[in-house]
């Protein structure tokens, strides 16, 4: 009753509640928000979305930022791992370099198979480059 009064006292003068509250000595403290949530009971952690939807509260443990960042640290410390070992293996990186697009006129057998790998890629291009048209 005494808060509604207020509100009422405050909205009849013009006032905002918000620049009320605002503007006192007492919102520089820094548990001041801290009182207010649980003086009036505010329930900090909530959602837009209905709560058949989603519930913050009804997260599992597994999903909290504390955990998700573990996560993620574990994962960036595997992968870093896993390229330090290819990297003393010798396979860590592989450069493509852009083709000519022309066969050389060496008659090995690679050279061959390359060829003959290269001739398939353009019929496979042409077909389906031609189905599309």
């Amino acid at each position: 009753a005494k808060f509604t009064n207020y509100l009422r006292v405050l909205r009849t003068s013009g006032n905002c509640l918000t620049d009320s509250v605002c503007h006192r000595k007492a919102f520089r403290n820094p548990d001041f928000l801290q009182k207010l949530v649980d003086h009036f009971h505010v329930q900090e952690h909530g959602s837009a979305f209905p709560p058949d939807i989603f519930q913050p509260e009804g997260l599992s443990p597994e999903d909290t930022i504390d955990q998700l960042l573990r996560a993620l640290d574990r994962e960036q410390e595997r992968r870093a791992r896993m390229r330090e070992q290819q990297s003393v293996a010798g396979t860590a990186r592989i450069d493509f370099s852009k083709g000519t697009g022309h066969i050389p006129a060496s008659g090995s057998a690679s050279n061959l198979a390359v060829a003959q790998a290269a001739l398939l890629a353009q019929q496979a291009v042409a077909r389906v480059v031609g189905s599309k048209r």
